[in-house]
């Protein structure tokens, strides 16, 4: 910790930065609009997104790095040397944490190797713009929530009780992860593989996180969620875990012993399989066929959202294989077969996979004691005709399988009884009362559903041999029909039955916790060379290129850079330039990472880091403004260093399983050595990248030299040159500022020539230099370009006008679109003296009028008016509309001074 603090401690005299702004007061004068209120802020900080601006563009939800913000705000007010200092004392909290997990990770390592991961972590260059840049502290804590979230749940295998559950409360810290920074969800899968790596006893647990943090992640974007949504992604994300689960379980003699299990049928007689003791439903069993389901329904989704009609197959076969664990006989799996495929037939037609989902375990849950019954097959098939004739959401049908397997375990249980009873006959008593009381629009369907209930409680009854409860079963009925108050009967079909199908069901947006309405943010083409909507080749090839940059960042990390974009990454195709080869070495990594996981924790770990962290910064599946950052490499970097020192490790002849060698001077020397001389390196990089982020102009001067083909970093460099012009002293110094900014902002345009922004800044800066000729020229250029941008052509009319060239101004102001000529004053105003100018006296004073009848309380048009009628000697309507000036603002200088002037001009007038 110590070491980390030190490495940052010559960030702490720096000035605010890039995009400081963002979460903190940069300027007195335009105070951040939310932490710079305080704590008081901190409501209003969780109903509002993370960025909003007057133009309605708004984006993320990040309410604990603002929150965070706001108390700083609120205990030291504005000041860059203290929040530089929060973030070195949080990047050192960081690095002893993550010391602590790692020793739980590596239990059996040989403690060096935790110890220099951590010390190579904090070295690593990359990290200066999470450490140095105010804003990027959302980076330090959204990992430092995630390392707490493991520390937390790993203090579970020494506590028991209340103090246990605590622990795994507390590792739900993960959601403040996301509530720091969105692409936090990158976390999840990390944790998740971290926690079963370290007692494969959490799988259950990381996939009640998994549901709760998808969720979270979900109602806090600015982008809007289905229901479908939710089940799908967190689908994938169960799939996930239970893979890494039944990975790090599964042995080869099991799968074989289990394949001979499968086909024992074959071998033996009907009698001799019948005479076999049912298999018992184990815990085991039980988690086996959740975690074989539970793969099989994340393939069905992936199946079904590529639109393949075998979607359903793969649970099929995982359900035909459970219901055989039993020692059940050949003739029973055929038929089970059978009875899958209807079921697959029926609500594959239906498109209602969830059904088929629950019922397939719960019927597991039904075969795996033994039980099957010829019934049991009939109702199953009858329920599936009950869905092919409603299609509507019945939670009663879908507990039915289940109420089938209580009821022959845990019949003699008078509380499991009790809710037994009432369950099953709420069904047909409330189909019956419809009927009766005439409370439904379609008696036919009712008449259907009341024969249902009817089969599906004798064919729950007829499984129980035990019944001797009659006194309990009248009891609840009466009890049931006696308070009706407590336990609601409907009174019509749509009381009680779902009106929406499930296909628009689960395409219902998933609430939002932020105001709705909000627009995105732009991204244009000098931040992202693809987006959502490019084809899939183009965006592959794109990621490759940041791929490419981001490994030889890891390895070398210099020089870097405050900004990318184009043209530094450049819209290529996945066939261009090897672009395939890196995609196929990714996925490799990937899928190497999974496989290694039993073998080597060291490398799984490190490629599982690097692949995992960095999946949502490729620009395939969301886009990063600027395409990459080195901030993005902040996670990614962890698995690197896992994987650096474990090399050197091997290299050098350290033995990792060793917990003997705890110190440095008992590792070997060339261990030492090598270790030590990329720590120098590193550390000399990081101290010199710091002073680099003193200020903004000091960044951008830094990274400018390498940057020559990005055209925002240029455009960057330029805007903040004229920002900083009023400190300039020396009027020479000022000149000079404005030329460089002249030049960058041409090498922005040579890159990008579309590049309004630049444009137009370059037009402005000229003007400033007294280059009207091409100030004007550029204005046009930039008024061309976007024509949802008047101010463009109002300044180049003000250029033409300032050269006496009234006919090219008079040209700019009709070349505006109506739709930005009505109501801007400026029009009017400008307009009109330019036409007056040009000769065209009769058509100014016609704008103004005009412009009077759309802006009645303007003044300056009144004033305007009176102007042109002293010149053209009507002093009477001049006399009129100062006047009338003077009736909207009484204390208007300019009108008074211009009625003081025509009462000496015109004695007689007064």
């Amino acid at each position: 910790m110590l070491f980390a603090g030190l490495l940052y401690v010559n960030t702490i005299p720096n000035q605010y930065a890039m995009d400081d702004e963002l979460v903190t007061t940069v300027d007195k004068n335009y105070p951040h609009r939310l932490t710079s209120k305080g704590l008081s802020a901190i409501p209003q900080i969780f109903r509002e997104p993370y960025y909003k601006d007057d133009q309605g563009y708004a984006y993320d939800y990040r309410p604990v790095t603002l929150s965070v913000f706001a108390l700083e705000h609120s205990l030291f007010g504005a000041n860059p040397h203290i929040s530089h200092f929060i973030n070195v004392i949080l990047y050192a909290l960081l690095c002893g944490l993550l010391l602590y997990v790692l020793e739980k990770l590596f239990p059996e390592t040989n403690p060096v190797i935790p110890f220099s991961v951590t010390l190579l972590y904090a070295a690593h260059p990359i990290h200066t713009e999470v450490v140095a840049s105010i804003k990027n502290r959302d980076e330090i804590m959204a990992l430092g929530f995630m390392l707490f979230s493991f520390w937390s749940v790993s203090k579970t295998t020494m506590l028991t009780g209340a103090k246990k559950i605590l622990a795994y409360t507390g590792g739900f810290v993960l959601l403040l992860s996301i509530l720091s920074k969105p692409t936090s969800i990158v976390l999840l899968p990390i944790l998740n593989i971290m926690l079963i790596l370290y007692d494969r006893k959490n799988w259950l647990y990381t996939i009640i996180l998994s549901a709760v943090v998808m969720f979270v992640y979900m109602v806090t974007q600015t982008l809007s969620f289905s229901v479908k949504d939710y089940f799908i992604y967190t689908a994938i994300v169960v799939f996930l875990n239970v893979i890494v689960y039944l990975w790090m379980q599964v042995r080869w003699e099991n799968v074989k012993e289990m394949l001979q299990k499968l086909f024992e049928g074959t071998k033996n007689t009907l009698r001799q399989e019948e005479a076999r003791e049912p298999a018992p439903v184990t815990k085991a069993n039980l988690l086996r066929a959740i975690s074989l389901i539970a793969i099989s329904v994340a393939f069905m989704y992936a199946l079904l959202l590529l639109g393949y009609k075998i979607a359903l197959f793969p649970v099929i076969l995982a359900m035909v294989y459970l219901s055989s664990l039993g020692y059940h006989p050949i003739w029973v799996m055929i038929q089970n077969l059978l009875y899958w495929f209807v079921l697959y037939m029926g609500v594959y037609l239906q498109a209602i996979p969830h059904y088929f989902t629950l019922l397939g375990l719960l019927y597991y849950l039904c075969v795996l004691g033994n039980k099957l019954r010829p019934i049991g097959l009939v109702y199953f098939l009858v329920g599936e005709f009950y869905l092919l004739y409603n299609d509507i959401l019945q939670g009663y049908f879908l507990l039915l399988p289940l109420l089938l397997w209580l009821s022959e375990r845990y019949f003699n249980n008078v509380i499991v009884r009790s809710i037994l009873i009432i369950i099953l006959l709420w069904g047909p008593v409330q189909s019956l009362l419809n009927i009766i009381q005439g409370n439904t629009l379609n008696k036919q369907s009712e008449i259907i559903d009341l024969l249902f209930w009817v089969f599906a409680t004798a064919a729950i009854f007829t499984t129980i041999y035990r019944f001797k409860h009659k006194y309990t079963v009248a009891l609840t009925f009466l009890i049931f029909l006696s308070n009706s108050y407590l336990i609601h009967i409907p009174k019509s079909v749509e009381d009680f039955k779902a009106k929406k199908t499930i296909s628009e069901a689960i395409l219902q947006p998933l609430p939002q916790a932020i105001e709705p309405g909000q627009m995105d943010r732009p991204i244009l083409k000098v931040e992202a060379v693809t987006d959502h909507l490019s084809p899939l080749e183009y965006k592959l090839g794109t990621a490759a290129q940041v791929l490419k940059k981001y490994a030889r960042l890891l390895l070398i990390p210099y020089p870097m850079s405050f900004y990318y974009g184009y043209k530094m990454i450049e819209r290529q195709s996945v066939f261009e330039n090897f672009n395939a080869v890196v995609i196929l070495i990714y996925v490799a990594l990937s899928v190497l990472s999974f496989l290694l996981l039993r073998y080597n924790r060291h490398i799984a770990l490190g490629l599982l880091i690097i692949t995992v962290g960095l999946s949502v910064y490729t620009n395939i599946i969301l886009v990063a403004p600027g395409m990459m950052a080195d901030r993005f490499l902040f996670v990614p970097s962890l698995g690197f260093c896992i994987l650096v020192v474990y090399l050197i490790a091997k290299l050098f002849g350290l033995i990792l399983i060793d917990t003997s060698h705890n110190n440095f001077t008992s590792v070997p020397t060339s261990y030492r050595f090598t270790l030590l001389t990329v720590l120098l390196i590193y550390t000399y990089i990081t101290v010199a990248r710091n002073r680099d982020w003193k200020d903004y102009l000091t960044l951008f001067a830094a990274d400018i030299g390498h940057l020559e083909n990005s055209a925002q970093a240029n455009n960057l460099y330029a805007v903040n040159l004229m920002k900083n012009l009023h400190k300039a002293t020396d009027p020479q110094k000022a000149r000079e500022m404005c030329l460089l900014a002249e030049k960058h902002f041409q090498q922005a345009l040579s890159i990008y020539p579309e590049f309004f922004n630049a444009q137009f800044d370059l037009a402005r800066t000229q003007n400033i230099l007294g280059k009207y000729k091409e100030a004007e020229e550029n204005f046009v250029k930039a008024a061309k370009m976007n024509e949802e941008f008047p101010t463009a052509w109002y300044s180049a009319a003000e250029v033409a006008m300032r050269q006496q060239r009234f006919a090219n101004a008079v040209q700019y102001f009709e070349t505006i679109p109506d739709r930005h000529k009505t109501g801007n004053p400026s029009y009017y105003l400008s307009g009109s003296f330019a036409y007056f100018k040009n000769g065209q006296t009769e058509k100014a004073i016609s704008l103004l009028h005009k412009g009077a009848a759309v802006l009645p309380q303007n003044p300056d048009i009144y004033i305007a008016l009176g102007q042109l009628y002293t010149e053209t000697q009507k002093p009477d309507s001049a006399f009129y509309y100062c006047q009338k000036a003077l009736t909207v603002n009484p204390d208007n200088p300019v009108a008074k001074d211009m009625l003081s002037r025509l009462r000496q001009s015109f004695p007689a007038k007064k």
